[in-house]
């Protein structure tokens, strides 16, 4: 018996620090899409909101619908999806992976995904909360 209610327990804190990554990596998407950051090789660009942006130093925000449609989903104590739809204006795919315009300029993916991945605190908010800090 004492071994099951240690199990649960372990069990436990495993769901809740697991939750507290998760959480971490879903701000951190929205901080990746959010701050200002060297993109790539990009001329100059005329947002739909009116903005001028010279160069490859930029945010990824332009209306907003990136950032906005992200949602996330804890599917299981160990597993997560966090998806994006551009609200139906971003082509999200092509944000994240870059393309080509039918002119053949080429565009820069911009993966935030993976910045959130290498910049958050996942493990440090695994680690806390797995150990009850």
């Amino acid at each position: 018996m004492k071994i099951n209610s240690l199990r649960s327990q372990v069990n436990s804190k495993f769901a809740e620090a697991f939750k507290a990554a998760f959480d971490e990596f879903n701000r951190a998407n929205i901080e990746a899409i959010t701050e200002p950051r060297q993109w790539g090789n990009f001329g100059v660009t005329h947002r739909r909101n009116g903005q001028i942006v010279v160069g490859g130093y930029r945010n990824i925000v332009d209306l907003s619908n990136l950032r906005s449609s992200q949602s996330q989903e804890l599917l299981a104590p160990n597993k997560g999806r966090v998806t994006w739809n551009g609200d139906g204006e971003t082509p999200v795919a092509l944000v994240h992976e870059g393309y080509t315009t039918v002119l053949g300029k080429r565009v820069p993916a911009r993966r935030w995904t993976r910045v959130a991945a290498q910049e958050g605190a996942m493990v440090e908010e695994f680690v806390s909360k797995f150990r009850g800090r």
